[in-house]
């Protein structure tokens, strides 16, 4: 309906909002509060989940909340089905304008742009199923090749500072009436419920609108799965960038350590002999594996530490990581699946995933691989000290068997020349003897 200008609401500004007076804001409100809080609160209470939030073993995962309407969108855009839901041999009735732009994506659509004006019509309700509606970024866009409209804030923060950076609520919405958030004993804020309005165009078929919400929530289900402990690889990324330059740190004691012992020890053997020589290289040997013991120990502690990594995520950093990995491929399969179409001046849902999602998806990502990277350069370079020290004692063993080699060669050739003197002792001996009898027979003679 048109104001007295000509100009109807639905061509205006979203806010501030016009044409909806106190009571239809009060109803609006109240029929917001049954759909979406107290039919959903009877149905917990008759199933018996009203007791969950409260209990030691159990917890609200995810809660979605979504009602699904029909419209007929701007008259003269369908025809009238005689069958609501059944389409037979005819197409079933989409939104029109393509979100406003043509099939190419490149100009403005000839038709008029009938998923924007169903969106804008309907604001003034979506605007009380969230609170702070009016300081959040909607999702507004076309599912299923403009089969039905997707409508929903997914929970997101405010993207501005209210008081500082946009007029009051009073100037911006004069109807009033907003929800507000509820408050527990505490004083605090329960989270939240994810709210969605799902609008399709004429009568839904009941199969077809039953697979599009199935999919929607499998979708916000695999989001949620794959951001569990979000706030815990955060801080996994922070500790692994301090570990990393704990082995740095380590990797540059040992490289220049050992630099500079080589360079103290070939000073000490200059101007030496062969036998201080070899002293003072059996000491730089000692000296080389005694800082080899104590980074080889310094790196046993980091490991230690980097195990304790993300300890809190549930079953270990690794697992949640892995588990996030096939959640995001599983929830962008689906994606693929619901045939988006954007609405300008909207946000689409892939265009939300884009911007506010991927980059959490790919920095869970990558804090996988740098834990594994950095798990790979501390074995790598443990490895590397523990190949050096045995290069060391292999070295050390070389020459200690060269000179066990050269001390048996000179006992050997000791213990021949002692037995070429014991022979000759023997000659002489023997001769001696000989000389002693011939003089003894030549005394007998002689008597």
């Amino acid at each position: 309906m048109a104001d007295s200008q000509g100009e109807r609401p639905v061509d205006r500004e979203v806010l501030p909002e016009h044409a909806v007076s106190g009571q239809d804001a009060e109803a609006l409100l109240a029929a917001s509060q049954y759909l979406y809080a107290d039919i959903w609160d009877d149905f917990c209470k008759a199933m018996g989940l009203h007791s969950l939030a409260g209990a030691e073993t159990a917890r609200i995962f995810a809660s979605f909340r979504g009602l699904v309407m029909s419209t007929d969108g701007i008259k003269g855009t369908g025809e009238e089905d005689r069958y609501p839901g059944s389409s037979g041999a005819r197409p079933f009735p989409r939104f029109q304008g393509n979100g406003g732009l043509d099939h190419t994506g490149t100009r403005s659509s000839d038709q008029p742009n009938e998923a924007n004006a169903v969106v804008k019509a309907f604001w003034p309700f979506a605007r009380r199923i969230t609170p702070e509606a009016d300081q959040k970024e909607f999702v507004a866009c076309g599912v299923m090749n403009w089969r039905a409209l997707y409508v929903t804030a997914l929970n997101s923060s405010r993207s501005y500072e209210w008081e500082e950076e946009a007029r009051s609520s009073e100037t911006e919405v004069p109807a009033g009436h907003l929800p507000s958030p509820p408050q527990n004993a505490e004083g605090g804020a329960f989270p939240e419920p994810i709210r969605y309005l799902l609008l399709s165009k004429g009568a839904p078929h009941r199969r077809q609108i039953g697979r599009i919400v199935e999919r929607i929530n499998s979708m916000g289900s695999m989001r949620l799965i794959a951001l569990r402990d979000y706030n815990i690889v955060r801080d996994a990324s922070t500790q692994i960038q301090l570990r990393g330059q704990e082995l740095d740190t380590m990797m540059r004691r040992w490289s220049t350590g050992r630099a500079t012992l080589r360079k103290a020890f070939r000073a000490k053997k200059q101007g030496t002999s062969d036998a201080e020589k070899v002293h003072v290289k059996d000491d730089e040997h000692a000296a080389i594996q005694q800082l080899a013991d104590e980074v080889e120990n310094d790196l046993i502690d980091l490991s230690a530490a980097l195990d304790a990594v993300g300890e809190r995520a549930d079953h270990g950093l690794h697992f949640r990581i892995n588990r996030s990995r096939y959640y995001v491929a599983e929830f962008e399969s689906l994606l693929a699946t619901l045939r988006i179409g954007n609405i300008e001046t909207w946000v689409a849902y892939d265009q939300f995933v884009t911007r506010g999602l991927k980059p959490a998806f790919d920095f869970i990502d990558g804090v996988g691989h740098r834990l594994l990277g950095l798990r790979a350069r501390l074995q790598s370079v443990l490895e590397g000290i523990e190949t050096s020290a045995l290069v060391r004692q292999s070295a050390a063993t070389r020459e200690n068997t060269a000179q066990l080699r050269n001390i048996t060669n000179a006992f050997a050739r000791l213990q021949q020349w002692l037995r070429i003197a014991g022979l000759v002792l023997a000659l002489v001996s023997l001769a001696i003897s000989v000389l002693k009898y011939q003089s003894f027979l030549d005394w007998l003679q002689i008597r």
